[in-house]
């Protein structure tokens, strides 16, 4: 197999672990700097022992911390992650390496103004968006960052979670006594859930690499994500609005990223049907919820691809249109994958993410109110 062809092959299974193992001592490292034992056992669980991290939070000019950091893996964290069966056997150290210099990295970013204070703060965790896109939310977002102390902490965490206890300790310094944790997800059932879960003691076990979990005097409370919100339906009807013609004989497919694991899919499959319902009341002739599962094994993606290839001509053969709408968060990489994905088909398509529309703002305040 080429180089090419073995990196395109890794890349599907392995993207979402890649994006974030780096700053791989914290994570393999205990309290007394000692590698975790790996092979023989469960890593040994480890803290931030009075937050001394090794390396700067300083903030950059954009006030953003750990965000220029450089990226590197420890004999360590692989071997657990290769234990935890999250890397496959054939992804080859190298071949890590250097997949991890194209990803984006896990880092926190302070949104409020130095000088507000508050006894409840915010704590956005997001998988990232890129550059654009995580600036793009941090905007949206800036009223609530404005009415209370409000942080990001950016990145899937599968090899570190020193950017998580670097905001929550920026709450605190606020005055935060409790901290509302909001995670600005389109699903519970995923790996990256739970790994975050696992940051904040509310699992055993980690999804990925044995971090330290947060340490905080705080009282932590630990939202949803946006599922099925009734606000995540109403964005979705807005969107689909926007391209429909005739709602009676348009039919909606919505399209969303997906989790890795089978049973994860099946799981979030059902709780979209929720909003499948919100776009059927609208008079829609029907609406049909899909999962890409973008970051699994190649030929997982290409049958969930075909079956929606399949959709859209069963749908075109009753003599409907297709309308195409998404709840992915963002505006990019996905939403350009379903355009090749639906190549040489007839449909129309709003590639809107929920962060553009007025509603996301207002779901994310209540999760920071009403948690």
């Amino acid at each position: 197999m080429s180089g090419q062809v073995l990196l395109q092959s890794v890349k599907a299974s392995v993207l979402s672990l890649v994006m974030v193992l780096f700053l791989v001592g914290c994570a393999s490292q205990s309290e007394t700097g000692k590698p975790a034992d790996v092979a023989g056992g469960e890593p040994e669980k480890t803290g931030h022992a009075g937050h001394h991290m090794s390396h700067s939070a300083e903030r950059d000019a954009q006030g953003r911390q750990l965000y220029d950091m450089k990226h590197a893996m420890s004999p360590e964290v692989k071997a657990e992650l290769r234990q935890r069966e999250v890397i496959p056997p054939y992804v080859t150290d190298a071949q890590m390496d250097s997949m991890m210099e194209a990803m984006g990295p896990n880092y926190a970013w302070y949104i409020s103004d130095t000088t507000l204070m508050g006894d409840r703060g915010v704590l956005i965790l997001a998988h990232g968006f890129g550059r654009h896109g995580d600036q793009t939310f941090r905007e949206r977002l800036q009223p609530v960052g404005a009415a209370r102390p409000t942080t990001f902490a950016f990145g899937m965490s599968m090899g570190m979670s020193d950017h998580i206890q670097i905001a929550v300790d920026n709450l605190t310094a606020a005055g935060a006594q409790e901290i509302v944790v909001v995670p600005a997800a389109s699903s519970r059932y995923s790996t990256l859930m739970r790994q975050w879960e696992y940051i904040f003691e509310l699992r055993d076990e980690p999804a990925y690499a044995t971090v330290p979990q947060v340490e905080t005097t705080a009282t932590v409370l630990f939202g949803t994500p946006m599922e099925n919100h009734p606000l995540v339906g109403n964005i979705l009807v807005d969107y689909a609005a926007e391209i429909s013609q005739e709602p009676a004989k348009e039919e909606i497919i919505i399209v969303a990223h997906g989790p890795i694991d089978a049973d994860d899919n099946r799981e979030q499959l059902q709780t979209m049907e929720a909003l499948a319902d919100a776009l059927r009341a609208e008079g829609y002739a029907d609406a049909h919820p899909v999962t890409l599962q973008d970051d699994a094994p190649k030929d997982v993606r290409d049958a969930n691809v075909q079956n929606m290839r399949a959709l859209v001509e069963d749908i075109d053969a009753r003599g409907n249109t297709v309308l195409v709408v998404t709840n992915l968060l963002g505006t990019r990489t996905v939403q350009r994958s379903i355009r090749r994905d639906l190549k040489g088909l007839g449909y129309r398509y709003n590639f809107k993410g929920l962060v553009q529309h007025e509603k996301f703002v207002e779901w994310v305040e209540l999760v920071a109110d009403q948690t």
